[in-house]
């Protein structure tokens, strides 16, 4: 199983461009976090597998919580997009 955890991309907007808009700085970013996610169902499922809850847990009797059945967080992705201005 594997996760890319964060992929992040600035552009930072050349001078000479700046100078017609009257602007002394300028910043294009983008970030993605958790963009691919390498794993078996489960995890395509959207289980997440560094959720400690509930994986390596036997139960005695009737509780059985062996893969995962307590494991309810889900790995999201999240997509960030911004603008960084300098007057």
């Amino acid at each position: 199983m594997g996760i890319v955890r964060n992929i992040s991309l600035q552009y930072t907007v050349p001078n000479s461009f700046l100078n017609k808009l009257s602007l002394s700085n300028a910043q294009v970013y983008v970030q993605v976090l958790n963009p691919f996610i390498f794993g078996g169902e489960l995890v395509k499922a959207g289980i997440n597998p560094d959720d400690p809850t509930g994986w390596n847990k036997t139960g005695n009797g009737d509780t059985n919580y062996i893969g995962g059945q307590t494991n309810n967080t889900a790995i999201t992705r999240s997509y960030v997009l911004g603008l960084r201005l300098g007057f």
